[in-house]
């Protein structure tokens, strides 16, 4: 298993792929943030890629499945550019490898058949480095992840963490997601007289809405979600504790594909060495799940 541990401009044109839809479509690149503008001064190119370590000459394509508008990770805007910190990152790697970013659009489940199938150069969308996943595509870290809670900051009984104090509380999970599985575990660890009382959300963003509305004592979930609602409340909720079950995020190459994945890491050393790598995570709150802090 290759897993190095590391320590934007952004293209003028962008071009988007959606795999199965048998369609590109290219736009200008209109709606960067702010950190992807000032980027755009070009970083120096820390290594000339070409192919065949990339499918086209000039271009590196990268596979993310924004159509899960995973906000504030990789996700269409209200234009169909992609955004999102991520995405910021892989428009940075692509410029210190002397190439355009072009974003390709697919599912998450096949995120790695499409990079075995050659469709894109490149993942980079919250892919959690696993014995199963190292077996057949080589990573580079760039992110933590993995599940936190918040809670309402006026809450003087509020939790401070996961923990005991988490029986006879109500509890929301996102359905599916890695922390439900946590809380459902340790709920049966609570007595009888004091029960964890788990609710199933369909999202962050609405069990945010049941935590402010005291339907909720405690929010569990994502990691990155979670911090970034605590940094968008304006001081309403705040972040009980250290994340619990964290994962590392890497950036997947084919195992057959050496030159790349060095370059990669050559990319992202850079990246943390120039500020740039801190920018991103600063602009949205999410300092946290930084790998290299």
């Amino acid at each position: 298993m290759r897993t190095t541990r590391t320590r934007r401009p952004a293209a003028l044109r962008l071009s988007v792929l959606a795999l199965g839809a048998g369609a590109i479509v290219s736009t200008a690149l209109t709606a960067c943030s702010p950190v992807a503008e000032e980027a755009a001064s070009t970083p120096d190119v820390v290594a000339a890629i070409a192919p065949p370590a990339v499918n086209e000459e000039g271009v590196l394509s990268v596979c993310s499945a924004l159509g899960l508008g995973a906000v504030p990770l990789f996700y269409f805007d209200e234009s169909q550019e992609p955004q999102g910190i991520e995405i910021d990152m892989a428009r940075d790697v692509a410029a210190r490898l002397g190439l355009e970013y072009r974003a390709v659009s697919t599912a998450f489940p096949s995120l790695v058949p499409s990079l075995d199938a050659r469709q894109c150069d490149l993942v980079m969308g919250s892919l959690f480095i696993t014995d199963e996943r190292s077996a057949v595509v080589d990573f580079v870290p760039y992110l933590k992840s993995g599940s936190a809670l918040i809670v309402r900051s006026d809450d003087d009984d509020a939790v401070s963490g996961f923990g005991d104090d988490l029986c006879g509380r109500r509890v929301g999970v996102t359905t599916g997601g890695s922390a439900a599985v946590a809380m459902k575990d340790f709920a049966a660890e609570c007595d009888g007289a004091s029960p964890l009382v788990l609710t199933e959300v369909d999202s962050a963003a609405t069990g945010r809405q049941m935590l402010l509305n005291d339907q909720l004592d405690v929010m569990a979930g994502s990691s990155a979600d979670l911090y970034y609602i605590a940094s968008e409340s304006q001081g309403a909720i705040e972040v009980a504790g250290e994340p619990f079950e964290t994962f590392e995020v890497g950036a997947a190459v084919r195992k057959d594909n050496t030159e790349l994945h060095d370059a990669v890491a050559e990319a992202f050393d850079a990246m943390v060495a120039d500020g740039t790598y801190d920018d991103i995570l600063a602009e949205r709150g999410l300092e946290a799940i930084s790998f290299f802090g």
